[in-house]
């Protein structure tokens, strides 16, 4: 298990602990928790502790950039990692501002059947002129995840046909 997954495993333990907290008291002395978790987790500064780091915040869309550039830091320290690659897209694809375009490529580049690499591409071409129609095919072939789900959806039967 990545040490990412065991991070962010120990981050959800601490909010699922602290769901039956009520009252002020308790309210304050979570914060408080964050806060020093977060601290430490920045001030050890490697990758798993920065995108650890950047799901412990508020979840007000003032933390998206601050969010997205700690995973930024924390890619550009281990760019072939393909689980952060995966998180860094995703954050950047809830940002209006952000273009997803390079971190699609990258993630492409380290996990060529990984569909989230080309889930934006098809959806823009999705969104797009009949012309675009041959990049959305294009995107749909590179992908072996589609390919192995097309595959095992055409192999099954049918339970949708009339059984009488």
């Amino acid at each position: 298990m990545h040490r990412i997954t065991k991070l962010i495993t120990v981050v959800v333990a601490c909010l699922v602990s602290s769901c039956g907290m009520s009252g002020p008291k308790q309210s304050d002395a979570y914060g408080r928790l964050l806060t020093k978790t977060r601290a430490a987790l920045l001030a050890k500064g490697d990758a798993d502790s920065l995108a650890a780091a950047a799901f412990l915040s508020s979840g007000a869309p003032t933390n998206d950039g601050e969010r997205l550039s700690l995973l930024a830091r924390a890619f550009a320290m281990e760019p072939t990692r393909v689980n952060l690659a995966w998180l860094y897209l995703q954050q950047c694809i809830a940002i209006d501002t952000c273009d997803p375009k390079p971190i699609e490529t990258r993630l492409h580049s380290l996990d060529p059947g990984n569909a989230a690499s080309i889930s934006g591409p098809l959806s823009r071409a999705s969104r797009s002129s009949e012309a675009d129609e041959q990049q959305y095919i294009a995107a749909m072939a590179r992908s072996e995840s589609l390919r192995h789900l097309l595959e095992f959806n055409h192999s099954r039967p049918h339970q949708c046909e009339d059984e009488s």
